[in-house]
């Protein structure tokens, strides 16, 4: 269970980024958000 807490809190983080940078890394493709997600799925 507190391994999937701390995913949770690195997912928190991965979304925040763009808020936190304002907009500076917005260009990125959120896409690669949703594949880093599907990719810890995977592990777990």
């Amino acid at each position: 269970m507190g391994v999937f807490l701390l995913i949770v809190q690195i997912i928190s983080v991965m979304l925040a980024q763009p808020m936190i940078d304002e907009g500076m890394q917005f260009t990125e493709n959120p896409d690669s958000i949703w594949n880093s997600i599907y990719y810890i799925g995977l592990i777990l």
